[in-house]
């Protein structure tokens, strides 16, 4: 009976250390491409708006926090990618908090901000971004919780 119950628990202790916790998934960011009315991609040569020239602050407990310029690691801020074609996109990280709505400004220049805001769902470790408002208008809702599909907005400036 000795060994069966060692066997057992053997069994037992091999099985529980051998379950992994799933990865964690983070898919909040949000892909910003910005023309004028001609247009012209006004983030592309000739360069009209760059990270000189961009503001991005998030609302944390009522005040304005402004990110600057995100490493490619970074889940915080912004940063550039290349959108393909000569295009590029301004990538944005809404702040992550312990509520499930954040509001994210985007001011280009000296132009009155653009507010994105972003409602997310937790599902274990992971976080998506599964709404998203651009100056008051849902622009996506209930995006399927996959990497694969980006929340992408056209500023026309």
């Amino acid at each position: 009976m000795k060994i069966y119950i060692i066997s057992l628990f053997s069994v037992l202790l091999l099985f529980g250390a051998s379950c992994k916790k799933p990865d964690a998934v983070v898919s909040i960011d949000i892909r910003i491409k910005v023309f004028n009315a001609k247009g012209q991609d006004l983030l592309s040569a000739p360069i009209v708006y760059d990270k000189n020239n961009i503001i991005v602050s998030h609302i944390i407990n009522g005040q304005k926090e402004i990110y600057s310029e995100a490493n490619a690691n970074s889940h915080k801020g912004f940063r550039f990618m290349d959108g393909g074609a000569g295009l590029n996109i301004l990538l944005v990280y809404p702040t992550l908090t312990s509520e499930n709505t954040s509001t994210t400004l985007i001011q280009l220049g000296t132009l009155p901000p653009d507010t994105i805001k972003c409602e997310f769902t937790r599902n274990g470790n992971s976080i998506y971004c599964n709404k998203v408002w651009l100056n008051g208008e849902l622009k996506f809702s209930d995006v399927p919780q996959t990497n694969t599909i980006p929340r992408e907005l056209t500023l026309v400036k």
